[in-house]
């Protein structure tokens, strides 16, 4: 009896996702808040952030079109893999996605551990605000390693427990979050607009005094005109983020319901709220805190200071309303949830489609009947998340695993590249994507084409400069990653052929079931 290519007629996920979900799991894809906090911290005088925001969601208006397309035409478990392996090559797609979810599983440890950093960030700025020493030393003892663990092991563990058990509920913690930490933002823009510039001199000149400067004197430290060479060289902060990341809700495509119908336009609503979201927060910012002084502290801030320059310690420091102070310090974390959230669910769904295509145990595409998700799959990422959780009690290095961007902006220059080769497949005439052109030629190309260009200047970016973002850690993890991916998936081509007698070019030249 000849073996079946796949493992089974049906993926056995059922369509729990609605339309909400899908645009919110790109919010949390996207990172928004995570992204605000660290860029206001790393500017640098003469940039002006607004404008770097406004030029990053231009830049990723291509890869949008490409994704959506892509997402209509093929929704399928796994997304951009399945394109990707589909479009160019196995060989490529599927080192680079094993790669990628090792990659997604150490983002996530990292997000759930930077939770205490960002609530101790917040207490704290509230701690100066209201004077409060014990809130001060609450906010301190949250860093230290062992605290740091404990709390991000509980609120991974929830986040895993909620996917395990009630899947549908893993969609609803992704949007529930987001829509707390949305709301929060936006009484925290309220807040500052409210009680604007003179509070905020105010409060840092109060804060500053002991250390000998004052709010004249950073801002005046430099006053550089706008510097376009500054502006940009924040894009790659942007990039480690923000922008580029679309590919949460083509992840979950197959369980989108009504996908074709009000979903087809999750991805564009979600990067627009987001590139809304972000550059208000920076012009708020820039208004109440003063562009010189946003740009000029975080490299003449006092090293001593119980806060850092960034912009949860501005907003805190800036509202006056102690109610309002507590919502914003709470509430605005909630960002790194909605991303916990987006982490347990992305890594699932690549390892879910890798097993359904035989590349990884098929365990792995086990569906628990009785609670309808991939149980094996979030039991290995319990275990990984909580090893890194454990090690980063005595290695700080563990840290440096964030400069793994690279190997995202690789993913996304071979998915353009499939989009470019998409025109030439046997499938491609049926499509929707085949009816859109300008002119002759399909839009789908024509964006992919300008998709790929960015992402391998971006790419070329990040191998050049180390400093934004890379490090020896993060490219000895890259490679190892890749490496094992290609062992991975190289054993399994040749023992599935040996001993089952089933040809993965052949699995590979069929769309997987839905």
């Amino acid at each position: 009896m000849e073996k079946k290519l796949f493992i089974r007629e049906s993926s056995g996920l059922v369509k729990d996702a609605s339309v909400l979900d899908a645009i919110m799991i790109n919010l949390g894809n996207m990172s928004a808040g995570a992204g605000i906090y660290f860029i206001t911290s790393a500017l640098t005088p003469g940039s002006n952030a607004i404008v770097t925001s406004l030029i990053g969601l231009l830049l990723t208006i291509p890869q949008a079109i490409l994704y959506t397309l892509l997402m209509l035409d093929i929704p399928r478990t796994g997304g951009d893999y399945v394109w990707m392996s589909r479009l160019v090559s196995p060989w490529i797609a599927s080192p680079l996605a094993i790669a990628l979810a090792l990659q997604t599983l150490a983002y996530i440890a990292l997000i759930a551990l930077s939770v205490p950093s960002f609530l101790s960030s917040s207490l704290g700025a509230l701690a100066v605000a209201s004077s409060n020493t014990a809130l001060s030393s609450f906010s301190a003892t949250l860093l230290q390693p062992t605290y740091t663990a404990i709390l991000a092991a509980i609120v991974f563990s929830i986040g895993i427990a909620v996917n395990i058990f009630k899947p549908k509920f893993g969609f609803m913690f992704i949007s529930v979050t987001a829509i707390i930490a949305i709301v929060a933002t936006i009484m925290t823009l309220v807040g500052m607009l409210y009680y604007g510039h003179s509070a905020f001199v105010s409060s840092i000149n109060s804060l500053l005094a002991t250390y000998n400067t004052s709010y004249y004197k950073i801002s005046t430290v430099s006053t550089s005109s706008f510097s376009f060479s500054a502006t940009m060289s924040l894009l790659p902060l942007f990039v480690v983020f923000i922008y580029p990341w679309l590919n949460a809700s083509p992840g979950i495509a197959a369980e989108i319901k009504g996908l074709n119908r009000k979903g087809k336009y999750n991805l564009f609503l979600s990067l627009v709220f987001t590139g809304i979201i972000v550059t208000l927060s920076l012009a708020v910012m820039y208004g109440v805190v003063g562009i010189n002084f946003a740009n000029n502290a975080p490299s003449n801030w006092p090293t001593s200071a119980p806060v850092s320059p960034n912009f949860l310690t501005y907003a805190i420091l800036t509202i006056k309303n102690p109610i309002l102070d507590w919502i914003v310090a709470i509430g605005y974390p909630f960002w790194d949830l909605a991303t916990i959230g987006y982490g347990i669910v992305i890594f699932a769904r690549y390892v879910f489609a890798l097993s359904f295509d035989r590349v990884l145990p098929e365990k792995f595409a086990y569906i628990s009947p009785k609670f309808k998700s991939p149980v094996y799959i979030h039991l290995l990422d319990f275990a990984g998340t909580m090893i890194i959780i454990v090690v980063s009690i005595f290695f700080a290095s563990i840290y440096d695993l964030f400069g793994t961007t690279l190997l995202g902006m690789v993913w996304f220059a071979i998915v353009s590249l499939g989009g470019i080769l998409y025109a030439r497949k046997s499938f491609f005439k049926d499509s929707n994507s085949s009816r859109i052109k300008i002119g002759k030629i399909p839009v789908i190309t024509i964006a992919s084409v300008l998709s790929f260009i960015y992402f391998i200047y971006l790419s070329y970016v990040f191998i050049k400069d180390p400093a934004l973002g890379g490090n020896a850690f993060a490219d000895e993890f890259i490679g190892i990653a890749v490496i094992a991916g290609v062992v991975i998936y190289a054993l399994r081509y040749y023992t599935l052929k040996k001993n089952e007698g089933i040809d993965l070019r052949l699995l590979y030249q069929e769309i997987p079931p839905e």
